[in-house]
């Protein structure tokens, strides 16, 4: 059984290669990776955001650690 597409490149990328279509399907496959890479940076950036908060706040922290 295939897994189930995370998205519609992922899906073209299946058909392509149903068909025989290497090429075609390596486009495809290349968009969903680009695409998951895309979404991967966002969280990353969320992350970044939220410990330099952290950091700046345990900083003016009247509390000594």
């Amino acid at each position: 059984m295939e897994p189930f597409a995370r998205n519609g490149y992922e899906t073209e990328a299946r058909k392509a290669l149903q068909k025989g279509n290497t090429e075609t399907a390596l486009v495809w496959a290349t968009l969903a990776q680009a695409e998951a890479t895309k979404k991967t940076a966002g969280h990353l950036e969320e992350i970044r955001n939220l410990l330099s908060k952290i950091l700046f706040d345990l900083k003016d922290s009247p509390v000594k650690r």
